[in-house]
């Protein structure tokens, strides 16, 4: 129950080019041709999304953005959205909000490193906009973040007994959730 499932930023591009490409092709563009800008093994992704599209000729290989013009204004227009979208983020944890420059969302980079710094919450750690697998924010988490000793135990219960209301207290909420503002969002 307290395992966690990683996936990894190769196998999310790897997914999320596939899924672009069969939405072209649903669309009934007439796709002949496809450049990518290699994400891990170019040889293992050229031999998987040819097996995907056996009718498109399909090239994978590194600075692709270098070689086709076409992939480098494809980079551009990528790049350009992630930093609007970065730029102009909602944080629907109240109390992330701030008037500090988010910067450019990558770990390297000083007003995200100054961001990270301000914004460590001690017991929840970040926003879920931050990727927890950089070291950078794990480096953060064990350096100021509460330490937690998780112990996985076994269920003695019934499984159909168990229900909400066990986890509920009626008790006044913690003033860490109120200063933080987070509010109920459903009363249970």
């Amino acid at each position: 129950m307290l395992q966690i499932y990683k996936t990894s930023l190769n196998a999310i591009s790897h997914n999320c080019a596939i899924g672009m490409i069969r939405r072209v092709i649903d669309d009934d563009f007439d796709i002949r041709e496809i450049y990518v800008d290699t994400v891990g093994d170019s040889n293992h992704y050229q031999t998987r999304l040819s097996a995907l599209f056996p009718a498109i000729e399909i090239t994978v290989t590194p600075k692709a953005d270098s070689l086709f013009p076409i992939v480098g204004a494809a980079s551009i227009c990528a790049k350009v959205t992630r930093d609007k979208c970065v730029s102009s983020w909602k944080f629907p944890e109240t109390m992330f909000v701030s008037s500090s420059p988010l910067g450019s969302g990558y770990p390297g980079d000083p007003d995200t490193k100054a961001w990270l710094e301000k914004h460590l919450d001690p017991v929840f750690g970040f926003p879920n906009i931050a990727r927890f697998s950089w070291s950078t924010i794990k480096t953060l988490l064990d350096d100021r973040g509460l330490k937690v000793d998780w112990h996985e135990e076994e269920e003695t219960r019934d499984p159909a007994q168990l229900t909400l209301t066990l986890f509920v207290s009626k008790n006044r909420r913690s003033e860490y959730f109120e200063s933080a503002g987070l509010e109920i969002v459903q009363d249970l």
